[in-house]
């Protein structure tokens, strides 16, 4: 018995032995070691600088250090030169597409993913922060081009924001850059046992390189000349530390604390759908009659033909085209597979079923078992109304849509919101009003559609409590990701409303860096400068005179709708008026969005008590 047990022992003596690489030191002051390739001597890949227990990297502090990316601290500083910017370029790193570059003393304003306001009031302590443009990269990967910075002629490099899952949770970090990392040359024979390869080619130096990761169940930095991968203890998928017991003994040890684990996770799973199911028949039992029909996985897998016909998909999941027994066409969004309890899937069923509006979707019915989860919508033949907007095969064509059409379609989108926030016994906030959730039916007339981000509240209610941010940036208003200018409420389904009906009437998106003058690329920016010293629009498909008053109508109800401050929005009940109201009477709203910074007389202009009227 003695073999089994020293070869059992050996098996784990090795699997946790560690290969340090000899020329390079990891560690500052004596503290924990840092993840290879970084290190503190000459032999290190990426070296990197101590001092009082304090990391750098090219002159910048350290933060923290993941499998993929570094983060350094980075002051803001007035007017130091735009090519210091070169520092966070080395050999072996580079900063990635999710940082937004702050410049200062432009020839030309650049504009932000991150509005201009927020920039001001983060910085706006520092004397010169009356200056501050943005350069951020219109892309979900890679990293920024240092030349296209150099090219926007700006003078100084003030700091940057990183956008840390923006998208998703609304955390931006303040004076931080984010680099991703790699090493040169290929994967063979870099990573360690129980590693991932991931090659990399960047144009930052045209070369191929590679980084190195531990799989699933494993920690360590990955390579070999580093600490490798090693069982992660806290896994559940280690192997048990067993020490005195033989091969069989762990073996069937293991096998009893997986069964263990299985039986948990299955009881657990039974728990999240019993409530589930609990939260379904409590829906059913308080809409009664007024509720959807719920329909079997089966029944949708009939529908759609086995999933035949894909419309679109999305973050969310994808949306077939079906068919009910009563032959009417339906358009079934299929979830993908969730892990809840089904509360945020409730929420949008229990969301639309409270609407009966023109300009409102019309929900069917809905299918939940367990994780399969669907829910069944009318049928628009148009899709929905991004694709009249951006997409250059409608241009010029038949299929474009005359101003006339535009119009009636934001004064749909302006009704529908407005029963939302009024019509309903319960208020419903959408948080995520944009030209992808606007569908047209076969007359173009819009229907408010995909409520799984929305929030009910009272009537009586202005305001909302909300942790995180929710919505699409672009569209999100400033108060949804950052508190600090004003309460969350229904106003910030108006900006949403104002972002889109900018698009609705430029035909393009309000930031579009492929325009070729710069001072374009910021739509809401040069289309206010437009009316300002009213020049002409220049906007598509205007040809009679009647096309110049809807489009200005629209433009200025917009750039009301999008102002800073939550309290200088109209209602969407103002909105309409102001839509069906003459263009005459629409008075030229403060600029919302500056590239100097917002000055307080501005945002408290008299112009703006021409909304008072329309306020809740």
């Amino acid at each position: 018995m003695k073999e089994p047990v020293l070869l059992f022992l050996a098996i784990v003596l090795l699997s946790s032995v560690t290969v340090q690489a000899s020329n390079c030191n990891r560690s500052c002051g004596g503290g924990k070691l840092f993840p290879y390739p970084f290190g503190f001597s000459s032999g290190c890949q990426i070296p990197l600088n101590c001092s009082n227990r304090q990391s750098f990297l090219a002159g910048f502090p350290i933060i923290s250090i993941a499998d993929d990316r570094i983060k350094i601290s980075i002051d803001a500083t007035c007017d130091r030169p735009i090519q210091d910017l070169y520092h966070l370029y080395g050999a072996n790193y580079a900063p990635t597409y999710r940082n937004t570059i702050l410049l200062q003393n432009c020839s030309v304003a650049t504009p932000c993913m991150i509005p201009t306001t927020t920039v001001y009031n983060l910085f706006k302590a520092l004397s010169c922060s009356s200056n501050i443009s943005c350069y951020s990269e219109n892309k979900t990967n890679g990293y920024v081009d240092y030349d296209s910075v150099i090219r926007t002629n700006c003078k100084s490099f003030f700091s940057s924001i990183s956008e840390e899952s923006f998208n998703e949770s609304g955390v931006l970090e303040i004076r931080v850059v984010e680099l991703g990392y790699w090493l040169e040359g290929r994967c063979p024979g870099s990573c360690s046992e129980n590693a991932i390869c991931d090659e990399i080619y960047t144009r930052v130096n045209g070369r191929p390189g590679f980084r190195c990761s531990c799989k699933p169940g494993f920690v360590g930095d990955g390579y070999r000349a580093g600490d490798g991968c090693r069982r992660d203890k806290k896994s559940t998928t280690n192997v048990p530390m067993v020490t005195g017991l033989t091969i069989a003994g762990a073996a069937l040890a293991g096998i009893g604390i997986g069964m263990l684990i299985l039986c948990c996770k299955q009881q657990r799973k039974k728990i999240i759908n019993k409530r589930g199911n609990q939260n379904v028949r409590a829906f059913m039992e308080n809409y009664g009659s007024l509720a959807p029909k719920r329909y079997s996985h089966s029944d949708v897998k009939k529908m759609t033909s086995s999933f035949k016909d894909k419309l679109g998909q999305g973050g969310y999941g994808s949306v077939y085209k079906g068919k009910l027994p009563n032959g009417q066409l339906v358009a079934v969004k299929v979830l993908n597979e969730s892990k809840g309890n089904g509360e945020e899937f409730i929420n949008e069923v229990a969301s639309i079923s409270r609407t009966s509006h023109v300009n409102v979707v019309t929900l069917l019915g809905f299918c939940y078992e367990s994780s399969k989860r669907a829910l069944i919508y009318e049928f628009m033949p148009n899709g929905s109304l991004d694709r009249f907007i951006y997409d250059k095969k409608h241009q010029n064509t038949s299929t474009n849509l005359e101003w006339r059409t535009l119009y009636e379609i934001t004064l749909g989108i302006a009704r529908g919101l407005e029963y939302l926030h009024q019509g309903c016994n319960t208020r419903i906030l959408h948080f995520d009003i944009k030209p992808h959730n606007i569908l047209l039916d076969e007359q173009f007339r819009p229907r408010i559609s995909d409520f799984g981000l929305a929030k009910l509240c009272q009537r009586k209610e202005s305001i909302v409590s909300m942790l995180g941010a929710r919505g699409t940036a672009g569209y999100m208003a400033p108060e949804v990701y950052n508190r600090s200018f004003g309460e969350v409420s229904h106003k910030s389904d108006v900006y949403s409303f104002g972002m889109m009906v900018l698009e609705m009437a430029g035909g393009r998106r309000n930031i579009d860096v492929d325009i070729s003058h710069t001072s374009e690329i910021y739509f809401p920016h040069w289309i206010y400068k437009q009316l300002e010293s009213g020049q002409d629009l220049k906007l598509h498909r205007v040809v009679t005179e009647d096309d110049e008053k809807l489009a200005r109508k629209m433009i200025l109800v917009s750039l009301w709708c999008i102002q800073i401050k939550p309290s200088d929005r109209p209602s969407m009940k103002k909105v309409v008026e102001m839509l069906e109201g003459s263009l005459e009477s629409l008075p030229t709203p403060p600029q919302p969005y500056l590239s100097s910074p917002v000055r307080e007389q501005l945002l408290s202009s008299p112009s703006s008590s021409y909304l008072e009227r329309g306020r809740d």
